[in-house]
Parts: structure tokens; sequence; C-alpha cells
């Protein structure tokens, strides 16, 4: 069975492409648009690992991460921000969380590391994936 990542972000472009990143990596990934939606998710699906937003209405990423440890205080998150200095950021992170860069900083740290994502991963969930067909169109 394939790791679950539950994305929790009111942007659908945002969350979207997200999904399609980890599901092209393997991974069976959920969406959630608010912060009570994922606490419903993280407690039906139990998660390998959440990816949420700061920024969410109503209940925000960090209220939200502090309420699925409640229940899973092991639960692995990385909370994405585009403000990555600020101290609900800092909280998020004594908590357990990795924190992930979002626009527009993500933007500068790709560039900065040769179209490479903040953790290393490619900035397109396509780029680097062989087409199939007898290799023709591989790129370089």
């Amino acid at each position: 069975m394939p790791q679950r990542v539950l994305v929790i972000e009111d942007e659908a472009r945002i969350a979207h492409w997200v999904k399609e990143y980890f599901e092209q990596a393997g991974f069976q990934a959920l969406i959630a648009a608010d912060g009570i939606e994922g606490l419903k998710l993280a407690e039906e699906k139990n998660p390998d690992i959440v990816i949420l937003d700061l920024m969410l209405p109503g209940m925000d990423g960090l209220e939200t991460y502090r309420e699925i440890l409640k229940r899973h205080p092991d639960q692995k998150a990385i909370i994405a921000s585009g403000f990555a200095e600020t101290e609900r950021v800092k909280e998020a992170q004594r908590l357990g969380a990795g924190a992930g860069q979002g626009e527009p900083r993500a933007q500068e740290e790709r560039r900065r590391r040769g179209g490479q994502g903040a953790e290393g991963l490619p900035r397109d969930p396509a780029a680097g994936r062989r087409r199939e067909g007898g290799g023709q169109g591989r790129r370089a």
C-alpha cells in the first residue's frame, strides 16, 4: 500500500499541483481545503505525512497541526509558508513540523538551486520523467 500524504491547502491550484506531484511519485495523496476538513481526513485516513499551509481560512495551519498532534502525537508534518521567519512558523517547528518555503521565497530558492525545490525536489512533477515509447523525448 502506498504511503499517504495529506495536503491541507485552501488554494485549489496549489493543492492539486502538490497532489499530482506526490501521486506521480507513487504516494496516495489526499486534499483538504481547510483545517476542519484536514482534521477529519487525518483522523479517518491516518496519513504518513501532512503538508499544510500556515495561512488557512478559519483554523490556521498552526492550530490545525496542534489539533492533529493531540490525536496523533508522532504525526510528521511540513508547514508551508511564504514567510519562513515568522513566529508562527517557528512555533510549528518547535512542535515538530518541518518548514517548507512557499511563494514568493520558494521561487528564489528554486532559482538558486538550479530548478530544484526547497527540499531538492524538481519544480515540476513531470521533471526528470522519461516518456514512454523507446526513450524518445528523453529530457536532457
